[in-house]
């Protein structure tokens, strides 16, 4: 669907799905295309970081792409970035496959200056937490507002990484950012929702 991050969110989903069931057949039914992903994402990051997908010379619509609420910012770039290094560490976290690993070593570290980029989004620090930068300034970022600049896409990653850190807030954000959708008449969760949105709302 020309988003290049997708690759990074099936590879993560695929993980994630090994590592609690267990399933390394199923790994291995998959490892052609996680190879293939790899590959192309080593192939589109040069040494220095920098990202150009459409090396690949297929289409991408959106060539970076965290979420909805940084889609038009800067922070799409590290964003991008971070979901492909948090991904990456999963899969070298699975230890399926050494090739592989390495491989992903290498990317993880060709993009790593991204994980200690200057950002404010709460979707950019929270992905820098959970790849292994443990500033506590980013705590801070993270609590400041509250529930403000949380992500329904993103909360999960968010609220993580409020835990890693210690903070003493994250069930008030989970309890402020998804009641407020509840007292709106939610059913299901909304795929993007701003707190502020709520003055003057019904």
């Amino acid at each position: 669907n020309g988003i290049p991050s997708y690759n990074a969110w099936w590879v993560l989903n695929l993980c994630t799905y090994c590592k609690f069931t267990g399933k390394k057949d199923y790994f291995n039914e998959n490892y052609d295309y996680v190879k293939f992903i790899v590959d192309e994402f080593d192939a589109c990051i040069s040494d220095d970081g920098n990202m150009d997908f459409k090396k690949t010379g297929k289409g991408c619509g959106m060539e970076f792409f965290l979420d909805w609420p940084t889609l038009s910012t800067p922070d799409k770039v590290p964003g991008t970035a971070l979901i492909l290094i948090y991904a990456l560490n999963r899969l070298i976290e699975l230890g399926y496959n050494a090739e592989l690993a390495e491989k992903a070593e290498k990317i993880c570290k060709k993009l790593s200056k991204y994980v200690r980029v200057e950002s404010n989004a709460k979707q950019v620090v929270a992905l820098q937490v959970l790849c292994g930068n443990r500033d506590k300034a980013l705590l801070d970022k993270l609590e400041r507002g509250g529930a403000a600049g949380v992500s329904t896409f993103m909360s999960y990653f968010i609220l993580k990484a409020l835990d890693a850190l210690g903070s003493e807030k994250t069930f008030d954000v989970a309890k402020d950012y998804y009641g407020a959708m509840l007292d709106r008449g939610a059913t299901t969760f909304w795929e993007d929702f701003n707190i502020e949105w709520l003055g003057g709302s019904g």
